[in-house]
């Protein structure tokens, strides 16, 4: 009613949404809008304690994801409103649903409900202080055989707008699988990829996320308060070990910065947790945090404790480290006992060095960065999501020797000098894993850019 209207604080950010909306009263609109243009807020749904997420939990969105953010919700909306058949719809939103794991849901409505008539991907250039890199999608009302085109500005070099219509691509999207702007040399690549190589999440490796302590202030320690802890009770070393932050994680190798974990594990296994009281100094270092300790909810069973960790054990076993952000494969070996904070993941199982050179080679590069989703400072996302369907060629022992022996060369090399120049063996374990994937020289050249 007029009354309902008249009433409404659309300013107001605790006032929830309008219930009453009514396209037929408001606009005289009954059958759907003919063009929803928009630019809706981008909100993680698990932000906040995840309230807004059990919100729309059960809000009967095709499009929901736990892990996914409002505006995806927004699209789906906004596509309810239009028009059947015909009715264009266009929004400017962070462009992470195109590849992220939480946009499948989206990209899979779209595919299947509608039809992308034009994504143009924005970078991060459209606003001044953006942080998320933008994309525009049009598309249409309905689903059809109608392709669409697309184009990358970033990559253009010239990026006056609108670009060119030489510039746009045919674009296809294929159901839930993250949407690349490919050219058909490109999509050639990434064919022969995806048809010789086996995901790497059906390997027999496994894979973790680093630590989370809650309060890494409190139990990440530098060498001198390590050596202090250990000058006054000689017990202590049992449980500081050696860590690296995401940032310590290089190619190759890890360059430490002689951090160390105050490793109060919870227990796992058949082994029981840390008493603290078993540790003096170290308790009494850790109760100059106390306060702080006590509220975080990473905790175990005290205070004290780090939380639940099963797979404790595998930090001390050969190892692949990497960064969960970075411009490019960053996979560090490793067969120390070494941990790793939440900003690093690691992977243990069988033939590790080679699938260390595999995965720090220039085409994995190129294929996790047209695949994954980005970030509004340049860098893409090495997820677990991201990093377990690398499609990789399986190898017998012998066939991997000759990547596993050049690999061993720059690990020799990088382990007294992490910025040691091994770009010859490098230039080499490129060109082998090119041809693992047979690719022509053609194709070579456009992953070398």
């Amino acid at each position: 009613s007029a009354g309902q209207i008249a009433a409404w604080e659309p300013f107001d950010q605790n006032a929830g949404a309008a219930d009453w909306f009514d396209a037929d009263y408001m606009f005289g609109v009954h059958n759907g809008f003919d063009v929803v243009i928009g630019n809706p807020p981008y909100i993680q749904l698990q932000k906040g304690g995840g309230r807004l997420g059990r919100l729309y939990r059960n809000a009967g969105f095709a499009t929901y994801a736990r892990t996914g953010d409002v505006y995806q919700l927004f699209y789906e909306k906004g596509c309810q409103l239009l028009t059947p058949e015909q009715g264009l719809l266009s929004y400017i939103t962070s462009n992470s649903w195109l590849k992220a794991e939480y946009g499948k849901a989206t990209r899979r409505y779209f595919a299947e409900r509608h039809t992308p008539l034009r994504l143009l991907e924005m970078g991060k250039d459209v606003f001044e202080q953006a942080i998320v890199d933008s994309s525009i999608l049009i598309a249409r009302s309905g689903p059809s055989s109608t392709p669409g085109y697309a184009v990358d500005v970033d990559k253009l070099p010239d990026r006056s707008f609108p670009p060119d219509a030489s510039l746009w691509r045919e674009f296809r999207p294929q159901g839930e699988r993250p949407w690349s702007l490919l050219s058909p040399l490109e999509q050639s690549v990434m064919d022969k990829m995806e048809s010789v190589g086996t995901p790497l999440q059906d390997w027999d490796v496994s894979i973790y996320r680093g630590f989370t302590t809650g309060l890494n202030s409190a139990f990440i320690i530098d060498d001198e308060t390590r050596q202090t802890l250990v000058d006054d009770d000689p017990k202590s070393a049992e449980i500081i070990k050696p860590v690296v932050r995401g940032r310590d994680i290089r190619r190759w190798r890890v360059r430490w910065a002689d951090l160390y974990l105050i490793d109060t594990h919870n227990g796992y296994g058949s082994t029981p947790a840390v008493n603290i009281d078993d540790y003096p100094a170290v308790k009494a270092y850790l109760d100059g945090f106390y306060p702080a300790l006590a509220k975080r909810q990473d905790k175990g069973r005290t205070p004290y404790n780090l939380r639940n960790c099963t797979y404790h054990d595998e930090f001390t076993k050969a190892k692949l480290f990497w960064a969960d952000m970075a411009k490019e494969g960053r996979f560090a070996y490793s067969d120390a006992e070494m941990f790793s904070n939440n900003k690093g993941y690691i992977m243990t199982g069988r033939s590790l060095k080679y699938l260390c050179g595999l995965l720090n080679s220039r085409l994995i590069t190129w294929y996790v960065q047209n695949t994954a989703a980005t970030t509004g400072m340049g860098l893409t996302e090495w997820t677990v999501v991201m990093v377990e369907r690398i499609p990789t060629p399986r190898l017998s022992a012998s066939q991997q020797r000759p990547i596993v022996r050049l690999v061993e060369r720059i690990l020799r090399a990088k382990a007294s000098d992490t910025l040691s120049d091994t770009g010859a063996w490098e230039a080499e374990l490129d060109r082998l894993v090119n041809g693992l994937y047979g690719l022509t020289e053609e194709e070579v050249g456009v992953i070398m850019g």
